[in-house]
């Protein structure tokens, strides 16, 4: 069933590299645009958004796995900061999630939980001209990420800003976590360009996924990387916050 149609897509998760390619391929249906992956360029904007230990780890296993590419590099993502392009993703999205259930909410007034609710009341106040607003930024967002990621080339950075929350975490801190999450989450989710999510190494006990997104069409590419990267991981010591950060 649709949410918001322009972000929608499709994603899965796998225990190990091997099912997660085999997966990939049946469900790509052979559909991609083939090229060598020569070079990784690290997303500095990226990185400062996520805590200093998680961006040393990514920073790590790229400059670890250096030999395997012809050219290592850093960009910025965004000129204008993530957190315009979170903004103008938050809009456009709401806008499509309140045109697929706004009717069913007001006819029916489901009983919806924290946040959900509060997220809905928001989105049915959006104008229309705050919408194209949005919509304007997200092109260029779209044309950036293109730019950035021409076939040969994926970008690093962490998939997500810190490690995830622990079960009993307070409401305030799950909405924090949730919008920092998007800043990194939105690059890939408003160009569309595909994104895989590896993970790499442990940080105070809890697992950390450093993410490489690849041109349009190059999925099949990241899969690869994916099984490629998997040794490494499974080599990588169980670090604490402070170890990361000093060592």
């Amino acid at each position: 069933m649709k949410m918001a149609p322009s972000f929608d897509a499709g994603g899965w998760f796998a225990a190990t590299p091997g099912v997660f390619r085999m997966v990939g391929r049946i469900l790509l249906q052979g559909v991609s645009v083939p090229g060598a992956i020569e070079r990784v360029v690290l997303l500095d904007d990226a990185l400062e958004v996520a805590d200093p230990a998680i961006a040393k780890i990514v920073e790590d296993v790229v400059f670890g796995v250096e030999e395997k590419f012809s050219h290592i590099g850093r960009t910025r993502s965004s000129t204008e900061g993530l957190e315009v392009w979170r903004e103008a993703m938050r809009v456009v999205q709401a806008w499509e999630v309140w045109d697929t259930f706004g009717d069913f909410v007001r006819s029916e007034s489901p009983e919806l939980g924290p946040g959900v609710r509060e997220r809905l009341i928001l989105a049915s106040r959006i104008g229309e001209e705050e919408m194209r607003a949005a919509r304007r930024v997200l092109h260029g967002v779209t044309e950036r990420m293109e730019a950035l990621a021409p076939v040969g080339t994926v970008l690093a950075l962490p998939t997500t800003p810190v490690v995830a929350p622990t079960l009993n975490e307070e409401e305030g801190s799950l909405e924090s976590y949730r919008v920092n999450g998007m800043r990194l989450s939105c690059i890939a989710s408003i160009s569309g360009l595909p994104q895989v999510t590896i993970p790499m190494a442990y940080l105070d006990g809890a697992p950390v996924g450093v993410s490489f997104i690849g041109w349009r069409g190059g999925d099949e590419q990241l899969l690869d990387l994916a099984v490629a990267m998997s040794p490494l991981a499974a080599s990588l010591v169980r670090t604490s916050k402070s170890a990361a950060v000093t060592n």
